[in-house]
């Protein structure tokens, strides 16, 4: 077995253990769907707002606020009986009102710190793959780059091209 196969061979490992996590991962429950997909909206606030303005991202507010009402109300009991989540749920709902009369990047970031905060002391978190898409993303990237410079190492013939380059400078110095 030569390089290349055990590479090959390593790589599609790694795919189909990613493919199996994610799938295990996605079979989980409903609160974490909707915290992510709250998270979404809000991101979306904030997209919305740079691209088309205030008045759209406050729309996207609108939608990000009900959908945290769903989030909260599953967990309605745990907010009441505990002053720390009362307190930030009161925060909250405080900076969507502002945030609808008056969006900004920097509000709606902390909007969405503050809701990763109530998740967080609900105990609702995101998945592995969501949570570190950016580091899964840059991994996956680094193996493919290095697969493909170690395919090219092997399967081009350096020598040939660099004959052919140099037969081509010759031709082109002769015009």
């Amino acid at each position: 077995m030569n390089d290349f196969s055990k590479l090959a061979l390593g790589i599609t490992i790694v795919i189909l253990l990613t493919s199996t996590f994610a799938g295990t991962v996605n079979a989980q429950g409903s609160e974490r769907e909707n915290y992510k997909n709250l998270l979404n909206t809000i991101d979306g606030a904030i997209r919305t707002f740079r691209l088309r303005g205030e008045n759209s991202a406050s729309m996207a507010l609108k939608v990000a606020e009900n959908q945290y009402g769903h989030f909260k109300s599953l967990y309605e009991n745990t907010i009441r009986y505990d002053s720390r989540l009362s307190n930030l749920d009161n925060d909250i709902n405080a900076k969507f009102d502002s945030l609808q009369q008056s969006p900004s990047v920097d509000g709606i970031r902390d909007l969405r710190g503050m809701v990763s905060e109530m998740a967080n002391g609900l105990g609702v978190e995101l998945s592995f793959l969501y949570k570190y898409a950016f580091i899964i993303i840059l991994f996956v990237s680094l193996v493919l780059a290095f697969s493909v410079n170690m395919v090219s190492r092997t399967i081009v013939d350096w020598e040939k091209v660099n004959k052919v380059k140099r037969k081509s400078e010759e031709l082109k110095n002769k015009l």
